[in-house]
């Protein structure tokens, strides 16, 4: 794991990262919790790190606290900042932490339309807050951002649920060319939703800055935490597809009209009843009951 915008390891593969010396009887009861600390945190901050690492020299802020509980979110940003965030939005951020953030679509639609909801947050927000204006609440998303631009948005934040994406990238194109052709070319893009590592990758070159804490985050963080277990499910899931297809080769290789042979009780079928010898005879047998 790597921190603060460095290639440099904090954490090394196959590595202590803390070593208790003394009685185990004396610290047993704290070893959940402690590898609790490490295990959740480590895991926020190696999906901020991998983030970071994708966007290259583009700005990543943390919008992960709506995927959190509440009662962990300045854990939470704290290990995104170590990871190489460049903002959190979370004001309960501990100190020195940069905060940003924008506007949620909720706000919007408290409005009648967006030029109202966009005008009222350049009022009220302080001269310190950055304009940028979420363009994807009623409309399209190119139209949305040449309104927004025109109410003098610095930059636009599209926050697309997936469901509704088709070619992300082509969307983005679009947005871009509006804004162009517009009179509008030094208005920025930014870029949120559930985004992953591989969505990073693939829009650096024509996104300005990303949201992210609602797609790597929480499936890094499980597989750290969870990687014993996911790892023996894995494995579990493997023998038992392996498990059914040799049954299938056995079943192939059988002439037609032949099945399998059932043992008794299987598939739904109630066994065959003892004959009355037999019967007996287990009654019969020393020390039953």
């Amino acid at each position: 794991m790597s921190g603060r915008n460095s290639t440099e390891p904090i954490i090394h593969q196959n590595e202590p990262v803390l070593r208790i010396s003394g009685r185990y009887r004396d610290f047993a009861v704290y070893e959940t919790a402690i590898l609790g600390f490490l295990c959740h945190a480590s895991g926020v901050a190696s999906a901020a790190a991998h983030i970071r690492l994708a966007a290259q020299d583009r700005p990543v802020y943390s919008f992960g606290s709506r995927r959190q509980h509440p009662a962990i979110a300045a854990m939470v940003e704290r290990a995104a900042w170590i990871g190489g965030v460049d903002g959190v939005s979370n004001t309960c951020a501990p100190e020195g932490i940069p905060l940003a953030g924008t506007m949620p679509h909720a706000f919007v639609m408290c409005y009648p339309g967006t030029e109202e909801a966009w005008s009222a947050f350049a009022r009220g927000a302080g001269p310190e807050v950055p304009r940028i204006m979420l363009a994807d609440t009623f409309a399209d998303e190119k139209m949305e951002a040449v309104r927004a631009a025109a109410c003098g948005a610095k930059a636009v934040r599209l926050d697309t649920p997936r469901s509704r994406r088709g070619n992300m990238r082509a969307i983005i194109e679009e947005v871009r060319w509006e804004l162009d052709i517009h009179g509008y070319p030094d208005v920025k893009i930014f870029l949120s939703g559930g985004l992953t590592r591989a969505d990073v990758a693939a829009y650096r070159d024509i996104v300005d800055a990303f949201g992210v804490g609602g797609g790597d985050r929480e499936r890094a963080g499980d597989r750290l935490c969870n990687g014993h277990r996911r790892g023996r499910g894995e494995a579990h899931r493997k023998a038992r597809e392996t498990k059914r297809r040799k049954a299938g080769l056995r079943d192939a290789g059988r002439p037609a009209g032949h099945a399998a042979p059932r043992r008794p009780g299987a598939g739904g079928h109630s066994a065959a009843p003892r004959p009355l010898h037999q019967e007996r005879h287990r009654r019969r047998a020393p020390g039953d009951g």
